[in-house]
């Protein structure tokens, strides 16, 4: 079973999603000539399609076609010691914005083909880990799994209950800058749960007195600048709540809150001094899966939200 999972990671990593393999499937879409249809693969073709719905729905906030904006502040995928930290120019910006928009990818479902219609630069790191743990879950199933606990950098899936029949239990992570710590445990109540989470604390610069986010908007091509600094999605499906994490994060404390209530998602969003104490806000769906008291003992307290390099 390991090295089947093994295998299945490998393909969906370095073959298809990788922006830093030059061979893999995405890297060859980024340098397709614009307006010349690529054939891809099933799997590229999910995550391109969910990802330009969570961007209709979320009016922009989430949007894979801003590489472009991530490479221009320093975030994409270069070696730590390539990158100097700068502020972009306006004019950087504004050119970036004009090869940045889900528009400008079209995919035909009948001969499953991506087209780019402009110079984007598609980046699915956003996406791409929560797809891979809804995979990871369904081969587990397809073996007649029904109980499981499975975490990609962070991004989680839990289903069933652990050994002794007890639910799985996850810690979250606090949004701290300097050490790794838990800002709470939810249980999956013997449900099938994913989770995922997004936060600006992490991947960093700070130039001039101000700090600058590896979270760029992809509406106004700058990095994120209010209070939010962790947002935690739970749902069914992993790479929803991993690009919905995203999509919160970018929106802000009060965009985030109006857009998830109206959508009654199960949703936490924690500011940067939220620490291991009260959430900015925790929705009514997200309560039920919310524990008191201290850390479980044991190997399921996984921490959701840990990756520094990547959403």
């Amino acid at each position: 079973m390991a090295a089947e999972i093994e295998t299945l990671l490998a393909r969906l990593d370095r073959e298809i999603f990788s922006n830093w393999v030059e061979d893999s499937e995405l890297s060859r879409l980024n340098r397709q000539p614009p307006g010349v249809p690529m054939p891809i693969s099933a799997e590229l073709f999910v995550v391109l399609r969910l990802a330009g719905e969570v961007s209709a729905a979320t009016g922009g906030a989430f949007d894979v076609t801003a590489g472009n904006l991530v490479n221009l502040w320093g975030f994409g995928p270069r070696s730590a010691a390539d990158i100097i930290a700068r502020i972009p120019t306006d004019a950087e910006i504004n050119q970036a914005l004009v090869n940045t928009g889900i528009d400008q990818i079209e995919l035909d479902a009948a001969s499953r083909t991506a087209s780019r219609l402009a110079d984007v630069h598609i980046d699915l790191s956003a996406i791409a880990k929560g797809y891979a743990v809804d995979q990871v879950v369904a081969l587990l199933r397809n073996r007649g799994y029904e109980s499981y606990f499975v975490e990609i950098g962070g991004e989680l899936a839990i289903g069933g209950r652990k050994p002794g029949f007890r639910a799985w239990r996850a810690a979250l992570e606090a949004p701290d800058t300097e050490i790794s710590i838990p800002w709470g445990i939810i249980s999956n109540r013997n449900e099938h749960i994913a989770v995922a989470g997004s936060g600006s604390y992490r991947n960093f610069f700070v130039l001039g007195g101000a700090s600058y986010s590896h979270q760029i908007d992809p509406r106004s091509g700058r990095p994120v600048q209010h209070e939010l600094a962790a947002v935690y999605v739970i749902s069914d499906s992993a790479a929803g709540a991993d690009a919905l994490a995203t999509a919160l994060m970018v929106m802000g404390p009060a965009a985030a809150r109006r857009f998830a209530e109206s959508n009654q998602l199960s949703v936490l969003l924690l500011e940067a001094d939220a620490g291991a104490g009260p959430g900015h806000y925790a929705s009514s769906g997200f309560h039920p899966y919310q524990l008191t008291g201290s850390l479980p003992a044991g190997g399921d307290a996984t921490m959701g939200f840990r990756d520094s390099v990547k959403d």
